[in-house]
């Protein structure tokens, strides 16, 4: 991975601890994209907001996309799970 500049991550899960291990393995922070049904579980709300994640909505993603695009254009990487 690059040290700078922005980086797109695209993977499938093979657990549910994917994230954590890649963001583990990772020198530089990531910024996940989460389905906002998983997102907007109250138990986990707060986490996902301190770790950066953004929440994407099937056939709604509009927003999604474009925070995405913003991450990208300001050097982050951001990493989906194409499931």
């Amino acid at each position: 991975m690059p040290s700078k500049g922005d980086v797109l991550l695209l993977g499938n899960h093979i657990s549910w601890i994917d994230w954590a291990i890649l963001q583990m393995a990772s020198p530089r922070s990531i910024r996940f994209v989460m389905l906002r049904t998983i997102y907007e579980k109250w138990y986990l709300r707060w986490f996902l907001n301190q770790i950066g994640i953004i929440p994407i909505t099937r056939g709604a993603s509009r927003e999604a996309l474009e925070e995405i695009t913003r991450a990208l254009k300001n050097g982050k990487v951001v990493a989906l799970f194409l499931e």
